[in-house]
């Protein structure tokens, strides 16, 4: 029994604002997606329906040039990347499985499975001659 896609029966893309049992939070709306009532009945769901959250990502740099005489200079640098340390979601997880009954088996569906980087920090000194 394989069934191409999934009935779509609301937008999933609004904020469910609910969590999977281990704590993760949903990022698009489950209760959205059915099993199909037939066998080999195609469901409804479009290509590229579920949207991720929106990027948030702040970078600052500090950097303070030093003259060392007339043709020398040092530059002490210090870099900081994703500032306020959010977590940008990347990917989703999209599998899944029905039980017989058509309920959703699978209770990690819609919730992150990748993040972006979080918050890096860098120093440096740069001499130039």
């Amino acid at each position: 029994e394989v069934n191409a896609r999934p009935v779509v029966l609301c937008d999933p893309n609004r904020n469910p604002g609910r969590f999977a049992p281990d704590g993760t939070p949903y990022l698009i709306d489950t209760a959205c997606f059915a099993k199909p009532g037939t066998i080999g009945s195609i469901g409804n769901l479009q290509r590229n329906l579920i949207r991720l959250p929106s990027i948030f990502n702040s970078d600052v740099a500090f950097f303070k040039n030093i003259r060392w005489g007339e043709k020398r200079a040092i530059q002490l640098r210090w870099e900081t990347y994703n500032v306020f340390n959010r977590a940008n979601f990347s990917d989703i997880n999209g599998a899944m499985t029905f039980d017989a009954a058509g309920n959703q088996t699978n209770t990690s569906f819609g919730t992150p499975r990748t993040t972006r980087a979080p918050r890096v920090m860098q120093a440096s000194i740069r001499v130039n001659f």
